[in-house]
C-alpha cells in the first residue's frame, strides 16, 4: 500500500470537524450504556442489546457511508483521483489507500462510544473475550462497509442518500430482525462476531457460522469490494 496516499486521505479523512460531529453518534449508545449502569440493570443481555441492535446494525454503517462514500467520491469530484489516474500507479493502489484511511476513520470515530459501552454495559459480567470480540465486529464491520460504500460513490451520484436507505430500511430493519436476512446483512455478521465472547446470551438472528468465521466473511467482503473498486475506477468517468 502507498502509505503517502494513505496518509494524505487519513488526514483529509479524519482531521477535520465532520469527525468530530460524527462522534456523537456512538456516543448516544455510549448514553443507553449509562443509564443501564446507574439503575443496575448493566449485564451481558444489556450490552448484547446496545451492540446488536444499535450500535453494529445502525451507527457503525451510518458512519461508514459517510466516511466511506466521500473517501473515493470526494478525490473524483474534485478531480485528485484524475491527476493520480495520470500517474504510473496502478487502480488498486490508488483505491486501497483511500478506503483503508475511511476504515481506519470510521474505527477512530467510534472508538469513544464504543469504549465507554465496553466499559459500563456488561456489569459485572465483563471480560477480556467480550472485549476483544466486541472491538473485533467493529474493525470488521468498519472495513467491510466502507469497502461497500466506497463501490456504490463510484457507481452513483448520490451515494449518501442511497446508503442511507439501505441502511435504514435494510441494515437497521429487516436485516436486523428478519431471520431469514441475516445470510445477506453485514451487519448480522458483525453481530456474530459481538456474540463470540457473549456466549451465553447469543443473538439468534445471526448466521450459524460462529465468530472468526463471521468476522473471515467481512474481511473477504472488505476485499473483493475493494479489489472492485480498482476494476471499476479504470472504467469511471472522471472529471
Amino acid at each position: 500500500m502507498n502509505l503517502a496516499l494513505f496518509r494524505l486521505a487519513l488526514r483529509r479523512l479524519l482531521l477535520r470537524r465532520r469527525s468530530l460531529l460524527l462522534a456523537l453518534a456512538p456516543l448516544l449508545a455510549a448514553l443507553i450504556a449509562a443509564i443501564d449502569a446507574g439503575e443496575g440493570t448493566a449485564d451481558a443481555q444489556s450490552f448484547a442489546d446496545i451492540m446488536e441492535a444499535l450500535f453494529l446494525p445502525t451507527i457503525l454503517p451510518f458512519l461508514a457511508l459517510v466516511i466511506g462514500a466521500s473517501a473515493l467520491g470526494e478525490e473524483r469530484d474534485d478531480a485528485t483521483i484524475l491527476y493520480l489516474a495520470s500517474t504510473p500507479l496502478s487502480r488498486l493502489a490508488i483505491v486501497l489507500p483511500a478506503l483503508a484511511a475511511a476504515a481506519l476513520t470510521t474505527i477512530v470515530v467510534c472508538l469513544p462510544g464504543l469504549l465507554i459501552v465496553i466499559a459500563l454495559a456488561p456489569g459485572d459480567d465483563a471480560s477480556l473475550s467480550t472485549t476483544a470480540w466486541a472491538l473485533a465486529s467493529v474493525v470488521g464491520g468498519a472495513c467491510a462497509y466502507t469497502g461497500v460504500f466506497g463501490a456504490l460513490s463510484l457507481l452513483v451520484k448520490r451515494p449518501v442518500v442511497i446508503g442511507l436507505i439501505y441502511v435504514l430500511f435494510w441494515e437497521g430493519s429487516i436485516g436486523t430482525f428478519a431471520p431469514s436476512a441475516r445470510w445477506f446483512s453485514l451487519g448480522a455478521y458483525a453481530r456474530a462476531v459481538t456474540a463470540g465472547g457473549l456466549p451465553s446470551e447469543t443473538d439468534t438472528n445471526v448466521p450459524a457460522i460462529g465468530a472468526a468465521a463471521a468476522f473471515a466473511v467481512l474481511a473477504a467482503v472488505a476485499g473483493v469490494t475493494t479489489w472492485w473498486c480498482g476494476r471499476r475506477l479504470t472504467r469511471v468517468e472522471l472529471p
